[in-house]
């Protein structure tokens, strides 16, 4: 008896072992669980940054699961289930925002309602830059801010919820966040701003500040 030959038109079998692809929300999740791992001293920044950039290119939920194999013990149950709200990281919405604020003899303010991509510049060349994070939204639960200020000022406002580090340079200026900004730690699902770049001539400067405060 000849060997069955499936038509084009027969239905195609469900493969259980079928990879599952990653959502937009499964990578920023691996890479706040890998940020977690940089924090704790799993991972030095060199691997923190390669695998951050894997995580973002990931295809399937296998490759952020193999990323997260040695550093988190529940990498598999962050990845598929969210929290009882429906999201798994407050202030994390995954959408995109304006990629620049820049204040060139002039200024610029950005406050209320709005959405930090995980990359954001600001520009500051004899003028002022105000960014206030306290209802902000994240498109990453790592987010990085580069400040280029020169002759001019920056500053950044931020609330309790999010931990900030800061690493940037003075140069006849100041680049400083007191220690009330960099002693508060986020929650576990909450979001991490790193804040660099350099001041010349000009100062940058982080504060913390409660909701509605002014």
């Amino acid at each position: 008896m000849d060997a069955y030959e499936p038509h084009p038109s027969d239905p195609v079998p469900h493969d259980e072992r079928s990879p599952m692809r990653a959502s937009d929300q499964d990578r920023t999740t691996a890479v706040a669980v890998l940020g977690d791992a940089y924090a704790a001293g799993r991972l030095d920044y060199a691997e923190f940054q390669e695998r951050t950039d894997r995580a973002w290119k990931s295809v399937y939920t296998s490759d952020l699961e193999a990323l997260l194999r040695d550093v988190s013990s529940h990498q598999g149950a962050q990845l598929a289930h969210p929290d009882a709200s429906g999201s798994r990281l407050p202030r994390v919405s995954g959408k995109t925002g304006p990629g620049v604020s820049a204040a060139v003899m002039s200024g610029q303010e950005r406050n209320g309602p709005w959405t930090c991509p995980a990359r954001h510049t600001v520009v500051s060349v004899m003028g002022g830059v105000v960014l206030d994070l306290r209802d902000a939204e994240f498109e990453s639960a790592d987010t990085v801010i580069t400040c280029h200020c020169v002759m001019g000022g920056v500053d950044v406002i931020v609330p309790d919820d999010i931990d900030i580090e800061v690493s940037g340079l003075g140069i006849m200026g100041e680049f400083a966040a007191s220690r009330e900004v960099t002693g508060v730690r986020r929650p576990g699902n909450g979001v991490r701003v790193r804040i660099t770049g350099y001041a010349v001539m000009g100062g940058v400067g982080i504060e913390r500040k409660e909701r509605g405060e002014d």
